[in-house]
């Protein structure tokens, strides 16, 4: 990862952080900065990176705040679900408007 990408990561979960008020998005705890993570909703598996490109799996939309490993898991949108191809379908519109 190089330093730009690091930062423009940092600055995700600094608004990310800011957005949600800096509680986790499943359990609703508190969560300092420092130990606050990204989870995607649609996995950053590689098998999904080739199914919808690396713009959608890393878009801020697909990503939430949460406080730990396991309810960063609880993130997950059921593989092939209404919800996760919508929300593809809804970031791909982002992308194409420029958003």
């Amino acid at each position: 990862m190089t330093d730009r990408e690091a930062f423009a990561l940092y600055e995700l979960r600094c608004r990310k952080h800011i957005q949600q008020g800096g509680r986790c998005a499943i359990c609703g705890n508190y969560v300092h900065l420092a130990f606050f993570q990204l989870g995607h909703r649609i996995p950053q598996r590689k098998d999904m990176i080739q199914k919808y490109g690396s713009r959608i799996i890393y878009h801020p939309r697909n990503m939430v705040g949460t406080c730990s490993l396991n309810c960063n898991g609880k993130v997950q949108l059921t593989p092939d679900s209404m919800e996760e191809k919508a929300l593809a379908e809804s970031i791909r519109g982002d992308i194409t408007e420029g958003r």
